[in-house]
């Protein structure tokens, strides 16, 4: 881990640990300030970093997790040398569109690759859509669970979906994700 990634974490602990005593349930919220010991031990990881290059190399992550990358570039390198068939890493933050095979223009085709976008740009088109001049989402604080619950309707009227599992340019089968699933049961039954 960078320095900047250390700086940036402490400078932020304080409200870190606030919100994780805010949340129903915080017992069991674990925070750790060694990222790469969060990461190695993490059983869900939401990353949203915007780092020049990948953060995280796929080793560090324990054996039936789940890595949702949001983050642009992306924390994790997503080459198919790097694909392990005992952890879920995906692009989140996107969106499936209906009818993209009627974009026109190879430009655009490249901003939709595989009917997937930007979950901020099916935002926009969906209340554009709607007539509706706001945002839902930028601004801490905004994005609450009314908002989420009207942006899922409107997605639903339009036919917008969530986007399927990608890791870089390869497509989850219903195989691969059955193995993580099995993975995970069989984690939690060793628990219990």
């Amino acid at each position: 881990m960078g320095p900047s990634v250390q700086r940036f974490y402490r400078r932020n602990s304080v409200k870190l640990n606030h919100l994780v005593g805010s949340l129903p349930g915080s017992h069991n919220v674990k925070v750790e300030q060694d990222l790469e010991k969060a990461i190695s031990e993490a059983d869900i990881v939401l990353c949203v970093a915007s780092f020049i290059m990948p953060v995280f190399d796929i080793h560090m992550l324990k054996s039936g997790s789940i890595f949702c990358d949001v983050s642009m570039p992306p924390a994790i390198l997503k080459e198919i040398k790097n694909f392990r068939q005992d952890v879920l890493v995906y692009d989140g933050g996107k969106a499936q569109m209906p009818n993209s095979e009627l974009i026109v223009g190879e430009k655009w085709r490249r901003l939709f690759p595989r009917n997937r976008i930007f979950g901020c740009l099916a935002e926009t088109i969906l209340l554009a859509l709607e007539g509706k001049m706001e945002n839902f989402s930028i601004g801490r604080g905004k994005i609450n669970e009314s908002k989420v619950e009207e942006m899922a309707s409107i997605a639903k009227k339009h036919g917008f979906e969530t986007a399927v599992f990608y890791f870089g340019n390869y497509r989850y089968t219903s195989d691969d994700l059955k193995i993580i699933r099995d993975i995970i049961h069989q984690d939690k039954s060793k628990i219990n």
